[in-house]
Formats: structure tokens, C-alpha cells, sequence
């Protein structure tokens, strides 16, 4: 990477997390536009709309909402927009992955902010400005970018800690990718999804994010079946939404996320959580960079909170080698796929490592406890 290189950091402008956060709603939007638009899933609409709505009306924004009915389309953002006020400066995102993509989709068609309200920490997309629009028929069509990053961020504990906790082990697998894959993209000069080389305050924030789900997540797991708002909650939901989505913007992807477009493609994989195909997926990495006693480190984390370890439990086969090398040809078309240190990978090595971490993983009694790495 050259040294006069020009790289590039961003972020929200403001978040907000803890319990009772989106009660702070209407004085945040009120300080970005007079009139704004809520976007939700119809099962959230109806949760949360009427406080939200109330609560912007009463800081004295003008505000109605819709749900997302269909897919985050061409069609389904168009009809989705048509049904927001036309006044709206401002588009809130309140819900799931599905929502917050769909508010986003509506805010660059319209040229205004966006604000996110996540009610499951499933991922780090609250905080990016990247989203995902699909086809008519649910396929994956392309990634889009937003001209900055989301105005606010708020993170009400209460409502995550009521979200199904399939959904935060999805969060945990995804946000424990980002430290292993902003190093990688470092390593070679690659380049963040901001369009520059990574600043080291990315990967300073993916390394801490790690650390922390390391400390907290297995914890919180238990926490979150059990209904308790605690501290190691606290924490993992920061790590899985802020540090997570920060790191991965700023810092850069490598393989773990690059496995995705090859896991999506197959059938047995395709519908499995985004966050376990790259838990799976940063296994993978490690092997190929050599890293066999982070991979060690990793397997019990994996197996104590749930998280996948072998090719069946993302619903593959080790006996499929060709599902595997259509995977692996699918991987190697990703823009970050090149973000590895060593040999220019291949098919066959890509394959090879799939099958390696599954073998490993199936010869190792894992007991279900990490805590010493913590």
C-alpha cells in the first residue's frame, strides 16, 4: 500500500443503544428533516409503528409509514415508495435485515438520510451503507451503496432481547469474521468497501469487536434464552452491530464473506443464516492462511455457541465434491476474494479447504466451552 495512498473512515453520525433507546426517536429525527417515512415489516408495523409514529409526531415531525410486503426488488422498493409520504426527508429503517434494506433502497431513490432501528442483532447492517437488492423471485440481483452512512443508529436492548436467539447467533458468527478478514485485506493492499486502502482504525475496531464476543457472547447467548438484559448482552449486541459493521466497512472482507456467494448458489446452503455461512467460512479462511491454532481456538467457541464447525451443518455434504467446487468457483468471483495472503487461490485449494476444516472438526471431540480463550 503506498504511503501517500489517500484512505478513507466513516461511520452513522450518532448511535444509540440500550433499553428504552427508541424512545429517543423523535428528538433524533426531528434534528434531520420535518417530515419522515416508516419502513417495517408488517409484524413490526404493527409492534412498534403506533409509538414510533406517535413518538416522531410528538417532537413534531410529520410522519406515516408502510410495510415491506414483497422482496427488496426494483419493484417492491417502487411500490414501497409510492406508499410513503412524498414529503418525507428522512426514511426510518425499523425491523430486520429485509426492513432496513428496503428503507435504505427508498432513501437513495428519494436522495435523503436514513435512519435504522434493528429489532434482532443478526448482523451489522444497521450502521453500513450497503444494501442487498434481490430479484422478483428472491435471488440475490446486486449490492448497492448509499452515499454515506446511516444518520442514526438506535438500538433498543428491550426489543432485541425479545428476538428469537437463532437470530443473535447469527450476529455473533458474522461479527467474529471481521478482525481475521480486515487483516487479510491489509496484508495484501486491498481495498475496504469505502473504495480506499483501510486506515488501521478499522481493523483496530474488528480486532476489539473479536475480543469482546470472545469474552461475552457465549454468555449472552444464555442471557438471551433466559430473558436477562445484562451486561454481557450489552456487549455482544455492540459487537455484533457497531464494532462489526465498522470494522467490516472500514477494514475491509476476505474469504469468510466470500464463501457466501458460492453458499448461496447451492441448495443444501442457500437458505442457512448469513451469519453461520461465514462462521463456517472464517474456519475455512484460517486454514488457508495457515492459521491452524486460531482454527483450533475457534472450533470449541463455535460448538459452545451453537455455531457451525462441520460442511453438514450448513446442510453440505463432504462426499459432494462437485457442490463443493461449484461453491468454490462461485467464491472466487467476489470482489474480495483476492484479499488473501499467499498463492492466488484456487478451486481445487478452495475445496480442499472446506473438506480439511471439516475433517478436523469431526476428529475433534470440541467440548462445548471456550471460556479459557476469552
Amino acid at each position: 500500500m503506498s504511503a501517500a495512498a489517500v484512505r478513507a473512515f466513516g461511520g452513522p453520525r450518532l448511535y444509540l443503544q440500550g433499553p428504552g433507546a427508541l424512545r429517543e426517536i423523535g428528538p433524533v429525527v426531528a434534528g434531520i428533516a420535518r417530515a419522515a417515512a416508516l419502513v417495517a415489516d408488517a409484524a413490526m408495523l404493527a409492534l412498534h409503528g403506533p409509538a414510533v409514529l406517535a413518538a416522531l409526531r410528538g417532537a413534531g415531525v410529520a410522519a406515516g409509514g408502510a410495510a415491506l410486503r414483497g422482496e427488496v426488488s426494483d419493484a417492491g422498493v417502487a411500490e414501497l415508495d409510492a406508499a410513503l409520504p412524498a414529503e418525507a426527508g428522512c426514511v426510518i429503517g425499523l425491523g430486520g435485515g429485509r426492513a432496513i434494506d428496503a428503507a435504505k433502497a427508498v432513501a437513495l431513490r428519494r436522495g435523503v438520510p436514513v435512519v435504522t432501528v434493528p429489532t434482532a442483532a443478526s448482523n451489522d447492517s444497521p450502521t453500513s451503507r450497503i444494501f442487498v437488492m434481490y430479484r422478483d423471485d428472491g435471488a440475490l440481483d446486486r449490492v448497492e451503496r448509499l452515499p454515506r452512512s446511516p444518520e442514526a443508529v438506535l438500538v433498543d436492548t428491550e426489543i432485541l432481547l425479545r428476538a428469537p436467539p437463532v437470530l443473535l447467533r447469527a450476529g455473533i458468527g458474522d461479527g467474529i469474521t471481521k478482525r481475521f478478514e480486515a487483516e487479510a485485506c491489509a496484508a495484501v493492499d486491498g481495498i475496504t468497501p469505502f473504495g480506499t486502502p483501510p486506515l488501521r482504525t478499522g481493523a483496530a475496531i474488528a480486532m476489539h469487536g473479536f475480543a469482546t464476543l470472545l469474552r461475552h457472547a457465549p454468555q449472552a447467548m444464555a442471557d438471551v434464552a433466559a430473558g436477562r438484559l445484562t451486561e454481557d448482552f450489552e456487549a455482544t449486541v455492540e459487537a455484533v452491530i457497531l464494532m462489526s459493521g465498522l470494522g467490516f466497512e472500514n477494514g475491509g472482507l476476505s474469504i469468510a464473506h466470500s464463501l457466501t456467494r458460492g453458499f448461496t448458489r447451492h441448495p443444501g446452503s442457500a437458505h442457512r443464516p448469513h451469519g453461520e455461512q461465514v462462521a463456517f467460512g472464517l474456519l475455512v479462511q484460517l486454514h488457508l492462511a495457515g492459521e491452524e491454532a486460531m482454527l483450533r481456538q475457534l472450533l470449541p467457541f463455535h460448538a459452545r455457541v451453537g455455531l457451525p464447525r462441520r460442511l453438514a451443518e450448513i446442510g453440505l455434504s463432504a462426499g459432494d465434491r462437485a457442490g463443493l467446487e461449484r461453491i468454490a468457483e462461485a467464491t472466487l468471483t467476489a470482489p474480495h476474494a483476492g484479499h488473501l495472503p499467499g498463492p492466488r487461490l484456487t478451486v481445487a485449494a478452495l475445496r480442499d479447504a472446506m473438506l480439511a476444516v471439516d475433517a478436523l472438526a469431526r476428529s475433534t471431540d470440541a467440548p462445548p466451552n471456550a471460556q479459557e480463550h476469552a
